[in-house]
């Protein structure tokens, strides 16, 4: 099956090329007229709505503005949802456009940390809510459960990102599906190994059985130091002559007296704890001398 087009047509409406989160698109309109019947003069002319995206929407908005002529090549894709009914604040719209606007409108009547109710969209009812800490509109369409999406400033983009949010479920079920499937398959297969014996239970219990021996071994190592250590303690002690402590005082001489010792010595003997020792004093024959 091949769904391939190609028109020209004049554009009718400004290019301005859209950026919603991970890709960007231009939507525009052209004109296009019918080929003239025998004995008609008059002309019927038909619109068609275009759109292209990424690279061909840059390109389109920067070569192209509103009245030129344009021929381009692309697929044909019915838009039922064009003629689908949203309901905001008790108000219906069928076209797009008007329902972004009016999407717009409501946000503005929103306050922090509210959630509006605003109507209804493809049998989802829609609520409103504010984030003021990304400072962001949210859309949450609530049926059996519930999805969000995040508005932007564009009147078409939020409607487009509504529509691609409902897209999605369907992906979504599938995808829950799969995985579903194979979680059923790893539980079968999980089911049958429990029964199956394990194939390396001798050479575990060997393993096992090895292991308690070293342990044992280790333990009598153990053991055998610990009661070497008390038998060093209670070994009696053997008493020192004082022909080994001499030499011992020799190695290590007496301690001078600390100059922190001599003040507080001093200090002692100002409170009258210790008479002050008087200091010699040089004799003056011997100066003179």
């Amino acid at each position: 099956m091949l769904n391939k087009i190609m028109m020209t047509g004049r554009i009718t409406t400004d290019l301005n090329v859209v950026t919603e989160e991970n890709h960007s698109y231009c939507k525009f309109s052209i004109a296009v007229d019918q080929p003239k019947c025998n004995g008609i003069d008059t002309v019927e002319t038909d619109i068609f709505t275009c759109l292209t995206f990424d690279e061909n929407a840059k390109s389109v908005s920067f070569l192209y503005s509103k009245g030129c002529t344009i021929t381009f090549v692309g697929s044909l894709r019915m838009a039922p949802d064009n003629t689908a009914v949203m309901t905001i604040l008790n108000k219906t719209f069928t076209d797009k456009e008007e329902a972004g606007k009016a999407l717009l409108l409501a946000c503005k009547q929103i306050k922090s940390k509210e959630n509006l109710e605003i109507g209804s969209y493809k049998g989802f009812d829609m609520s409103l809510s504010y984030d003021s800490f990304a400072q962001e509109f949210h859309l949450e369409l609530q049926r059996e459960m519930s999805y969000t999406v995040t508005l932007g400033t564009s009147e078409s983009g939020n409607i487009l990102r509504i529509d691609n949010a409902l897209d999605s479920i369907e992906k979504r079920i599938e995808n829950s599906k799969e995985q579903l499937e194979t979680l059923n398959e790893q539980l079968s297969t999980a089911k049958a190994e429990l029964g199956k014996p394990f194939p390396q239970e001798a050479e575990l219990t060997e393993k096992l059985a090895r292991l308690a021996e070293l342990n044992t071994l280790l333990n009598i190592d153990e053991n055998a130091i610990e009661n070497a250590a008390v038998a060093a303690e209670k070994k009696p002690d053997i008493p020192i002559s004082a022909d080994e402590v001499k030499p011992m005082r020799n190695v290590f001489p007496e301690r001078k007296t600390s100059i922190l010792d001599r003040i507080k010595e001093m200090q002692s003997a100002q409170a009258g704890n210790i008479p002050k020792e008087k200091t010699p004093t040089k004799d003056k024959t011997s100066e003179i001398s």
